[in-house]
């Protein structure tokens, strides 16, 4: 190819780049204006009178089949009284609709629309009071009823192995059938943590937002921050709870029988762990409700409110009362987060005490960074024993890099404060005075985080300000991963 040629063919392709772009611009102003032009249609005619004429439902019967009563339900808000309907009522109908089908969990996609008809004139050639006639179409893209899923992990000399097995719509009313198990080890050659659940989930009433799930599970686990021993559970459990936007309801009925064995060749052992030794039956009613506004979709949402309450009754032994809040707003690039958490548990039975499983523990690198997993509060022989009362808190901020603000690492800073105490038996003026005898466990840091869709990672320095006589402080880099941060 000459020069001449190969200029030509410069041209050529750069005319044909320039054509894409321009065709691309003009498809982006097209869509744009369609956009506008949807809206102005809109808001000069919101108040416009129309009617439903027909509602049509399409979807691939093959892949799934869906009861008359569960397609009725969501169908709902087209199907109702037509009287008064405005053409702002008719979008809002719609968009509420496509919410029910996505609150089930059995449609990949939602796609509506929306066909005219010719209405006859009024009276004597007077307009017609009750607009036009609106056939709606809508729809649906099923989700697959079968996914499985089957997986391992190893590294740092520990590993774990889990499967997961889902089957939707298994009686064409939006029911949900799952089976998780996982095993893991600290150690290779060992499992310890196992996990196995089967539950049964399903709309109640055909009702988008209320669902009920029963659960039947088997965990165990190798605990060594304490004491080193085995925790087990099995047992049965049924739940009411809402799907709401903002404000839910959750009430659980749970039973359950729990197995603490003390491993042999064990180190220092508290008696309160010898004395929990053994099978302990329990069988509780717990009732919680949450507002949250946060970014559902993110493990660090830019801004937004969590408030959050919960009661628990413990086999007529032990009252449990929860209250968390967490709030985050954004500021010139940054992301600042304040959240707080108190605990109590008040216990019903005279003299006997509250099992060890169901105390509190707080402290580590999800909690009050700047101490050991669960260091806080009462030791017994230098060990963790948990505690009845507690409060914890922080103040976190999270900020682009200067230098790849795009990235999904941030930089970190924080303080952490937290405090838990054991006040069995003492009465509101003792539990006050021991709350507040000892200081408050204060800390602060800063470092790295990445915000994975799937959980936060930290990696961050932290300083031990200051500490009570029991608390185990540590200095130093911590590591950090989940979903749910203090």
């Amino acid at each position: 190819m000459n020069q001449d040629e190969h200029s030509s063919f410069l041209f050529a392709e750069s005319a044909q780049v320039s054509e894409e772009q321009l065709q691309a611009q003009k498809l982006d102003m097209l869509q744009k204006h369609n956009y506008n032009l949807l809206n102005n249609i809109l808001g000069q005619n919101k108040t416009t009178p129309v009617r439903i004429q027909n509602v049509n439902l399409i979807y691939n019967a093959s892949e799934n089949e869906y009861r008359d009563s569960f397609l009725q339900r969501q169908l709902r808000p087209l199907l109702s009284d037509n009287s008064g309907l405005t053409l702002q009522r008719f979008v809002q109908n719609l968009d509420q609709v496509s919410e029910n089908f996505a609150k089930t969990g059995m449609v990949n996609n939602v796609v509506m629309s929306v066909d005219h008809q010719r209405t006859r004139p009024g009276f004597r050639g007077q307009p017609n009071l009750y607009g036009p006639n609106l056939v709606t179409n809508v729809y649906i893209s099923s989700v697959k009823k079968l996914f499985m899923k089957v997986g391992t992990n190893i590294g740092n000399g520990e590993g774990d192995g889990f499967l997961t097995l889902q089957y939707k719509n298994l009686f064409g009313g939006g029911e949900t059938l799952n089976f998780n198990t996982n095993v893991g080890s600290n150690s290779i050659g060992s499992a310890s943590r196992t996990t196995y659940l089967l539950d049964l989930s399903s709309p109640i009433w055909n009702e988008p937002w209320l669902r009920g799930t029963i659960l039947g599970y088997s965990t165990s686990r190798t605990v060594d921050w304490t004491t080193k021993h085995d925790q087990s559970a099995v047992g049965l459990s049924f739940k009411l709870h809402t799907l709401n936007r903002l404000i839910n309801h959750e009430l659980t009925y749970d039973n359950a029988m729990r197995t603490i064995r003390v491993l042999p060749q064990t180190g220092r052992v508290s008696n309160q762990m010898l004395f929990e030794s053994g099978e302990n039956f329990k069988s509780s009613l717990n009732y919680s409700v949450s507002y949250d506004s946060r970014a559902k979709n993110t493990t660090l949402p830019s801004s937004g409110t969590l408030a959050r309450s919960e009661i628990e009754l413990s086999s007529l032994k032990n009252i449990k009362f929860l209250v968390e809040f967490n709030k985050l707003f954004a500021w010139v690039g940054q992301i600042s987060s304040f959240s707080c958490k108190i605990g109590y548990i008040h216990s019903l039975a005279g003299g006997q005490g509250i099992h060890f499983m169901d105390r509190f523990f707080i402290g580590g690198s999800n909690d009050v960074r700047g101490f050991s997993l669960n260091s806080l509060g009462p030791k017994q022989m230098g060990l963790p024993v948990g505690g009845n009362l507690f409060l914890a808190g922080g103040v976190s901020n999270f900020s682009s890099l200067p230098f790849y603000p795009e990235s999904n690492f941030k930089l970190h800073q924080f303080v952490n404060f937290g405090k838990l105490v054991n006040t069995r038996g003492q009465s509101l003026g003792e539990k006050a005075a021991h709350f507040g005898a000892e200081p408050i466990a204060l800390s602060c840091g800063l470092g790295l985080a990445y915000l994975h869709p799937a959980a936060r990672f930290e990696l961050n320095f932290v300083l031990p300000l200051q500490t009570a006589t029991t608390d185990l402080p540590r200095k130093g880099f911590q590591f950090g991963i989940g979903v749910s941060f203090l």
